[in-house]
């Protein structure tokens, strides 16, 4: 009876660590998706959403946005950018744990530095979600027209913002239960 308990344990350990290698995954296709989708409205009228990847130069929205007046926040994409790329590495490192730890390479606990790295990833998925949100917020704004009435400018989530998001959840959540005591 006391082996099954364990073989359960086990069990519930390899397919949460297989969670987060999915989580991981999921944390790769950002680099490559656009992360930010911007549309302007003017007169009823919206234009066709413009994306834009990782560390892109946002020098063109700096100058428009500097023409009104308003600031363009960009060091929060930036941020954003690094943090992402960061989580990334986090949840690489993670996997090589538990491959190593699958290979039973040295006699390392493998679930306390997993279960540190996942919690590292869940602080840092927190702060992608946070700073993504604010980004999107401050640099929305809405301008006089004149004879166009009035004109909006807004940044919304892209399906690579949609995949960092899960795949950080994913990744941490199942992490810290997988690296959970036995």
């Amino acid at each position: 009876m006391a082996k099954k308990a364990k073989a359960g344990m086990n069990t519930k350990q390899l397919l949460g660590n297989i969670l987060a290698i999915i989580g991981t995954v999921l944390l790769i296709f950002p680099m490559f998706l656009a992360l930010y989708s911007t549309v302007m409205k003017a007169g009823g009228e919206a234009s066709d959403p413009i994306t834009f990847k990782i560390f892109n130069d946002w020098s063109d929205l700096e100058r428009a946005y500097s023409l009104f007046d308003k600031t363009f926040a960009s060091a929060l994409a930036t941020i954003v950018d690094i943090l992402a790329i960061a989580l990334l590495v986090i949840a690489a490192v993670y996997v090589l744990l538990f491959v190593l730890q699958l290979a039973g390479v040295g006699k390392i606990n493998y679930n306390k530095l997993k279960k540190l790295l996942a919690v590292i990833g869940l602080v840092l998925t927190i702060a992608v979600i946070v700073l993504y949100v604010i980004f999107c917020i401050v640099n929305s704004i809405s301008i006089d027209g004149g004879l166009l009435g009035t004109v909006k400018y807004s940044f919304l989530p892209t399906v690579g913002a949609g995949m960092l998001f899960i795949g950080g959840l994913v990744f941490s959540v199942s992490g810290m239960i997988a690296s959970g005591k036995k």
